[in-house]
């Protein structure tokens, strides 16, 4: 299944489950992303981002059914689109950190080196 990307608007996070208040602070904060089905009628896959502070702090959310069916997919767009914002923001340092329970499948997938519950790109 072909993928593509679009710029992240908060209602792609709530349609995810996100929480709205939440979403508009990820679209405030730095760039981000939305990773959609190629499609005549696309659906959402995810979307993530960096919140840039000094030193960059990323997001993301995905589908349930697209973690599922194109985890490949997933992560080749994650791990190019998290170095283009690296190298675009200056950054020399990118964390993530895991809520209780997530699987940390992704982080490690797409470079991050867990500390705790910490991740560090």
């Amino acid at each position: 299944m072909k993928t593509r990307v679009e710029t992240f608007a908060p209602e792609h996070q709530v349609a995810l489950g996100g929480d709205a208040n939440v979403a508009i602070i990820n679209q405030q904060t730095g760039p981000a992303m939305t990773l959609m089905t190629d499609e005549r009628k696309p659906e959402i896959i995810g979307c993530g981002g960096i919140r840039i502070d000094g030193i960059g702090q990323a997001w993301a959310q995905f589908s349930p059914a697209a973690l599922k069916d194109m985890p490949i997919a997933i992560i080749r767009q994650s791990k190019q689109w998290l170095h283009e914002m690296m190298v675009a923001h200056k950054l020399y340092r990118l964390y993530a950190e895991a809520s209780e329970g997530v699987d940390t499948g992704w982080f490690k997938a797409v470079h991050f080196r867990p500390d705790n519950r910490l991740f560090v790109r």
